[in-house]
């Protein structure tokens, strides 16, 4: 499954798609889904990882505890060969002990992986499914053609180090309040945020060569910068600084 943050350019119908400026992107109505029955089933995706996420956590702890036992067996098989007064006793219980406790191990690990598999194959749908693939490759291609588009229209990293800082101010209010999220993705010359808006559609804008920020991660518009770069016989451009 994609992450839900990938699904940027989910539309209902063909116009919704037209209008926020996709109109070859594969849309819901076309493959006979609704928006709820779309969400519905992240939901449900969702719900199932982060069971599955919370099980390997004590699975993690299971297998430390396994671990203990192991490294008390040599210990335990002395004990039973002292009580027992016997050396066949002690080797005999070190293999049953082993055995119980390899048989465990194994149980622990895989049982996980074969429970959360099937609770998968419940709910797979195989509509929706086909609706992602198609979905997956549209955005593949639309961020490679935007990507070069802003490789062909922006400088370089490298030459951003001839270029001026002309100013450096807030984002506004208004400009805030009108994005709904913002991520940051890689390009071929460096990392952008990627603003999703209300009013539909994304608008990127680079980070600024000194930025820390790292990919998948977001920014607070509250507290970055907005710096607009000049030099002479350039057109000015905006970075972002985080």
């Amino acid at each position: 499954m994609t992450e839900f943050h990938e699904w940027y350019m989910v539309f209902a119908t063909k116009e919704d798609a037209a209008n926020n400026g996709h109109p070859d992107a594969p849309y819901l109505e076309d493959y006979g889904l609704t928006y709820a029955q779309f969400c519905n089933y992240v939901s449900k995706h969702h719900k199932i990882r982060d069971e599955r996420a919370s099980e390997y956590k004590k699975e993690d702890k299971r297998v430390e505890i396994y671990a203990l036992i192991f490294s008390l067996a040599p210990i335990i098989s002395c004990i039973v060969c002292k009580i027992t007064g016997s050396l066949a006793a002690g080797w005999i219980f070190l293999a049953l002990y082993i055995c119980v406790a390899a048989i465990g191990v194994y149980w622990y690990s895989h049982l996980p992986y074969k429970t959360y598999n099937e609770k998968f194959q419940k709910i797979h749908d195989e509509n929706i499914e086909l609706y992602l693939a198609n979905l997956r490759r549209y955005q593949e291609k639309y961020n490679e053609q935007h990507k070069n588009e802003q490789q062909n229209n922006s400088p370089s990293v490298d030459r951003l180090s001839q270029w001026t800082i002309k100013e450096s101010r807030s984002f506004t209010q208004e400009e805030i309040d009108s994005v709904t999220s913002n991520i940051i993705v890689e390009s071929e010359y460096g990392k952008s945020v990627c603003f999703t808006m209300k009013s539909g559609g994304q608008t990127y804008i680079p980070l600024y060569t000194s930025s820390a920020s790292n990919v998948g991660e977001s920014i607070d518009m509250g507290q970055v910068k907005v710096l607009t770069i000049g030099k002479t016989g350039e057109a000015d451009i905006l970075r972002i600084k985080a």
